[in-house]
């Protein structure tokens, strides 16, 4: 089996170069249990790397990613017979830990990329369709060795209500109020005393 070709991850935004901070991998049979192997996997690494605020999504784009490559390179109905071991494919997942992301990674042997499938993805989105709700990106790319599909999960810390906190950037320099600010200022002032 050939390894991870990790380097086509950030072939979209070839301008940055960021390298992981931790990255984790685990291989498997392609078959209906593998997905429960990388759900735990995720888990496990996820919590290991402090990153639990995404695992609610990690699981479900892990889950979907997986299943895809179980589907199209595996054995997907659950009782695999001896007949069919010579056809079991493998499958590796990679997990990244950026400084504000985490990338998920699963590679296969199907010769083809994973495409969105045209039909709406209705009330209650399934495989792909819930994989695109839900990262931030994804892609889908062939090599000489397999399918690599990937998907992107932003990391954001929380409040206490659970709700996202909007990162605050650092102010660079000051700024000085202009005569015409000053004026927007006291007419505020004075509408708001009026109250």
């Amino acid at each position: 089996m050939s390894p991870l070709p990790l380097g086509e991850i950030n072939q979209d935004e070839p301008e940055t170069v960021e390298h992981p901070r931790a990255c984790d991998a685990l291989t498997l049979a392609a078959l209906p249990t593998a997905v429960t192997c990388a759900r735990l996997f995720t888990r496990y690494t996820l919590t290991n790397w402090g990153a639990s605020l995404v695992l609610a999504d990690a699981l479900i784009v892990m889950s979907e990613l997986v299943a895809a490559a179980v589907r199209d390179t595996g054995i997907a109905d659950p009782p695999a017979r001896w007949t069919e071991l010579g056809r079991i494919g493998v499958i590796s997942v990679c997990l990244l830990r950026f400084a504000e992301r985490i990338v998920e990674v699963v590679w296969d042997g199907h010769p083809e990329a994973a495409v969105l499938p045209a039909e709406p993805p209705g009330p209650s989105p399934r495989g792909l369709h819930l994989v695109d709700v839900t990262a931030r990106r994804w892609g889908s790319t062939c090599t000489p060795a397999g399918r690599l599909t990937w998907a992107e999960l932003a990391i954001y810390d929380h409040g206490e209500s659970g709700l996202p906190l909007r990162q605050v950037k650092p102010v660079t320099g000051t700024r000085q109020l202009t005569l015409a600010d000053e004026e927007v200022i006291r007419r505020v002032r004075s509408g708001l005393r009026r109250l």
